[in-house]
């Protein structure tokens, strides 16, 4: 049996939960994402709570059955959360600098590697001095 299949997903305010046919569409301020479903699997929508069960067990329902709760659940987290990407330097002379809307690392090349930071990019509380 599935650990992660057994867990309800709980959705979150403003979140949007769509069975049609053998799709699945999930839909929040960050956007919209959709999935088609394996015909071994089925999706219950009650209330706010949203269950992943197998049709019939069999080998392969068991190992698609935490897979597709693990996939409904990142879909609703990805709809409400920005993607974020942390990087983490570790070495010596290492080191990171913003200058204006730039990022400069010093990562052990002979010249400095600058990057642009996007519009909606890194907020500069997220960036910890060295």
């Amino acid at each position: 049996m599935s650990r992660v299949g057994k867990k309800s997903i709980t959705l979150p305010a403003n979140t949007e939960f769509k069975l049609e046919g053998n799709s699945i569409f999930v839909k929040g301020p960050q956007g919209t994402l959709s999935r088609t479903l394996h015909p071994i699997i089925e999706v219950k929508l009650e209330g706010e709570v949203v269950s992943v069960v197998p049709k019939k067990i069999t080998l392969e329902s068991r190992a698609l059955w935490g897979t597709y709760a693990s996939h409904i659940s990142n879909m609703v987290a990805g709809v409400h959360t920005p993607f974020v990407k942390k990087l983490i330097l570790e070495g010596v002379g290492y080191r990171v600098e913003l200058k204006g809307k730039e990022l400069v690392l010093t990562v052990g090349f002979s010249h400095t590697v600058p990057l642009a930071i996007p519009e909606r990019g890194l907020p500069r509380r997220e960036i910890a001095p060295p």
